[in-house]
């Protein structure tokens, strides 16, 4: 499986739950009730120790369910940094937002010297994932003690989502991560009519969203697949209200 491979006043149709987006590591499921010793026909003995065969149920086929991207993969991000909500999206596209801890980004104020200090930790950071991207290196600007990183360079802003950068010994806070668009919204739909993931690729070509993600599935004893399930997460800077006849809704995406 590969990684790369929506706010709408309106609550979830037909008494549908919310889908719950979850990690994707705990998202594929794969149906492994059967047992192999299921398999073709089993031999028991009479009472008059005459051997007779016993039909049993057949092997359970399996079937295995994961979310994949199928719209704007080439952008770059990845599952883990588009499902973690630990932090909300920044306004600007393409933009991290960090704050040292214990400060009051109303009224402190960066010295010179502390902003040589945060802009070289963010430089390191920069090195280490992108060593071999010449002419290019992060926007750095300060609001308060707000440090806002603007680079359209997805494996540096997952990079900077991931690493440790510290402030005169101590983490700084991430306080919204990048994406590429604007004050990026998270929309949901489901019930949409399944398809061949192929196809439904092809369906969304047209549109001008961020990112959208599929939940998927396939039971690998057949072909045809993997099969679009109906159900789509859509980051994007639009309000979307329907999609393909069906409503769409906000996610509240920010923990």
């Amino acid at each position: 499986m590969s990684e790369k491979s929506w706010v709408a006043d309106m609550s979830p149709g037909d008494g549908e739950a919310p889908l719950e987006a979850t990690s994707p590591e705990t998202l594929d499921h794969e149906d492994t009730s059967a047992s192999s010793d299921c398999k073709g026909i089993a031999l028991q003995e009479d009472e008059k120790g005459l051997v007779k065969p016993e039909a049993v149920e057949p092997l359970k086929p399996s079937v295995r369910f994961w979310w994949e991207i199928v719209h704007g993969a080439e952008v770059g991000f990845s599952l883990e940094y588009l499902f973690d909500r630990s932090v909300p999206w920044s306004f600007n596209a393409f933009e991290t937002v960090l704050r040292p801890r214990e400060t009051d980004s109303s009224t402190d104020v960066l010295t010179l010297e502390d902003r040589i200090e945060i802009i070289e930790e963010i430089v390191a950071v920069f090195e280490q994932t992108c060593p071999k991207t010449g002419n290019q290196q992060p926007h750095v600007y300060f609001r308060g003690t707000d440090v806002h990183v603007r680079l359209g360079n997805p494996v540096f802003l997952e990079a900077l989502w991931r690493a440790h950068v510290f402030f005169k010994g101590k983490r700084m806070n991430i306080v919204s991560k990048g994406l590429n668009g604007y004050c990026v919204r998270v929309f949901e739909v489901r019930g949409l009519e399944a398809k061949r993931l192929d196809d439904a690729r092809k369906s969304m070509q047209s549109y001008k969203w961020c990112l959208a993600v599929a939940r998927v599935y396939e039971a690998p004893s057949l072909g045809g697949g993997p099969i679009f399930s109906g159900d789509l997460l859509v980051f994007t800077t639009y309000h979307m209200k329907k999609l393909w006849g069906r409503h769409c809704f906000c996610v509240p995406w920010c923990a």
